[in-house]
């Protein structure tokens, strides 16, 4: 898997475009988890509504890792990223009991 994860701690919901199209959007204070191709993808993310990125870069996800992105309260964003774990099932509410 190759993934993009944004977590927006920004007081606005933030979409999330791959080679300008928008995938989707993250809410306030939320975090998303989206699987990308495999392929050189230009990533975007901008609020909600806007015509400007607040944030635009051209990556190749390495097979199998994600890169992880955050939208500070101030509209700058954090890029980091990691190896997927293959086993892991995220969820969003830590009081989340799955089988």
């Amino acid at each position: 898997k190759e993934q993009v994860r944004l977590a927006d701690q920004a007081s606005y919901p933030v979409e999330v475009l791959i080679n300008g199209e928008v995938i989707g959007a993250v809410g306030p204070y939320l975090y998303a988890t989206y699987n990308v191709p495999k392929e050189v993808i230009t990533i975007a993310f901008r609020r909600q509504g806007s015509r400007s990125d607040l944030f635009s870069q051209t990556v190749d996800v390495p097979r199998n890792a994600f890169f992880a992105y955050t939208v500070l309260p101030d509209g700058r964003v954090i890029a980091t990223g990691g190896e997927v774990d293959p086993n892991l099932q995220e969820q969003p509410n830590t009081y989340y009991y799955g089988y």
